[in-house]
């Protein structure tokens, strides 16, 4: 969702130009997700899709962050009954950490059958309120094809059968699938306290008569920004590093 940048709530301004400036590695869109699952503690890597308005009785909670996973994985069955997570996100070259706590909900295609025939993709789309289908035909679109093809690959957490690999001639007649997997989900993740700590960069001394080399100034030191909502409305406020 593209929105002016103005219209954004504080949190979202902060964590959008950080997204911005890493984008150029790819492995920056990877956040690590902590849950509780059977009162111990788990934690997953996930792969951040976008950040979108989404229907909420908060209008300060309407912004939340979407996630694409695979709801057959181990992960998404641990997770999907937490009502809060966190998110630990950090970006390499500006050198900023986020700390996020969420409300947590997903969107997933629920399998179901009927007299032993299953329900297929395009029946369970149109049983989603229109705007998680929409959230889920436009996260989907932007997937790209040998992605899609994981969510039709055997089982992840699962342990690989003894069989032959496909040739190259099985392997260019696979046929591909256009339609959501019923495998694709979403989760949703609606910040509501999120801690951003900048760490000092190193600064480049340039001298002809020597090789360059990174040293810290001692005049650069952290910075730690708190955001939470208070009275109805997000607060910033600076902490000690």
């Amino acid at each position: 969702m593209q929105e002016a940048q103005q219209d954004l709530p504080q949190w979202l301004k902060a964590l959008k130009r950080s997204i911005i400036n890493n984008r150029q590695l790819q492995f920056s869109n990877m956040s690590q997700i902590a849950y509780v699952f059977n009162g111990e503690a788990g934690i997953d890597n996930i792969t951040f899709d976008s950040y979108e308005k989404v229907i909420s009785d908060n209008p300060l909670q309407e912004y939340s962050l979407i996630y694409t996973i695979d709801s057959r994985k181990n992960t998404f069955n641990e997770m999907k009954n937490n009502k809060v997570v966190e998110l630990c996100w950090y970006f390499p070259l500006t050198k900023e950490q986020y700390k996020i706590k969420c409300h947590f909900s997903f969107i997933a295609l629920q399998q179901t059958q009927i007299n032993d025939i299953q329900i297929t993709e395009e029946i369970l789309i149109e049983q989603l309120p229109q705007n998680q289908r929409e959230l889920l035909e436009n996260a989907w679109n932007k997937v790209d094809k040998e992605a899609k093809k994981l969510y039709q690959s055997p089982h992840p957490d699962t342990c690989k059968p003894n069989q032959e690999p496909l040739d190259d001639l099985e392997r260019f007649n696979t046929p591909e699938k256009n339609k959501i997997s019923n495998n694709f989900a979403l989760l949703v993740l609606t910040p509501f306290r999120m801690e951003h700590t900048s760490f000092a960069m190193p600064q480049v001394v340039a001298d002809g008569r020597k090789e360059f080399e990174s040293i810290f100034k001692p005049y650069k030191k952290h910075s730690k920004y708190l955001y939470v909502i208070e009275n109805n409305q997000w607060k910033v406020h600076t902490l000690n590093p």
